[in-house]
Formats: C-alpha cells, sequence, structure tokens
C-alpha cells in the first residue's frame, strides 16, 4: 500500500488496529478488547484535571526584606519574614513559583509575566510591612485629616 499523507496512513492503521483487536485469543478465550473491558479498565484512574506542566529548580537566597529574588522572570516573590537570609529553592512551572527550604514549601505564588515585580502574600509580611501596605493616597489625607484636628484642639485650648 501506498499513502501519500500522515492521515490516509493513521485511517488504515484504525482499521488494521480494529480487527486486531477484536480477534479472539485462543488461549484466553476472549478478544483484546473484551479483556480490557472486563479486567483491566476497573483500574484505571480518572485523568487530572490540569495538563501536566515541566518543572525546573533554581537557587535564592532570601533578601532583608524577605523576597527571594526568581532569575528567569525577573521578579521578586516573598517568603515568610523567619527566613530572611536563607538560602531556598524555587520550583517553578509555567504557572506557578514555590519557594522551599530544607525540602518544606514555604511559599506558593503564581508567576506574573510582567518583569521587575514584586509578588506579595501579606500573610507572609512582619507585623512592620503590614503596616506599609496599608499605605495610600487615601491612608495619608486621612491621618492628614486628623493630624489638623488635633492642630486645632491644641490651638482652641491653649
Amino acid at each position: 500500500m501506498t499513502f501519500f499523507s500522515l492521515d490516509e496512513l493513521n485511517q488504515e492503521i484504525k482499521k488494521l488496529l480494529l480487527d486486531y483487536n477484536n480477534r479472539l485469543l485462543t488461549r484466553k478465550g476472549a478478544s483484546r478488547k473484551e479483556l480490557f473491558q472486563s479486567v483491566e479498565r476497573s483500574y484505571l484512574k480518572p485523568l487530572p484535571s490540569s495538563g501536566y506542566e515541566l518543572k525546573d529548580y533554581r537557587r535564592a537566597k532570601v533578601q532583608k526584606m524577605g523576597y527571594a529574588y526568581f532569575s528567569p522572570d525577573k521578579n521578586y516573590y516573598n517568603v515568610p519574614y523567619r527566613y530572611i537570609a536563607k538560602s531556598t529553592q524555587i520550583h517553578y512551572t509555567k504557572s506557578t513559583a514555590e519557594v522551599l527550604y530544607n525540602h518544606e514549601r514555604i511559599a506558593s505564588h503564581q508567576r506574573n509575566p510582567a518583569m521587575g515585580i514584586y509578588i506579595i502574600n501579606k500573610d507572609h509580611l512582619s507585623s512592620t510591612h503590614k503596616a506599609y501596605t496599608e499605605w495610600s493616597p487615601a491612608y495619608f489625607e486621612k491621618k492628614a485629616a486628623k493630624g489638623q484636628e488635633l492642630i486645632a484642639l491644641t490651638v482652641f485650648f491653649q
């Protein structure tokens, strides 16, 4: 037989495979298809909901601010502050980055395709750094308004 495309070849293989799997095995008294349905099928597990992702590894030392620098993305992933100055290993896939210390996962983050970003999990921050995350223009306006009230009260009682 001569085939002019891969599709033609696959169609012929499919026809022959159906015949092959339905052919009776003399020693077993059943076909390959029947044996699969009656014996092997019950041992199969469902396929995972997400596709398999290749994993790669990098080493990183946790910096003084509590971030591990991840060189492939040029991003910074924060870890619990008690791991500052520790050498860690980053296991990463296309979608996630996990930071491990002594083979124990201490942080897990979604990867961000943008470069030079600080990826933060507020649970990993020390109490001092958590206070900084509340800073915004509205926060300082509220602080300034309270300060004006204190100044006005001080002037009033003098």
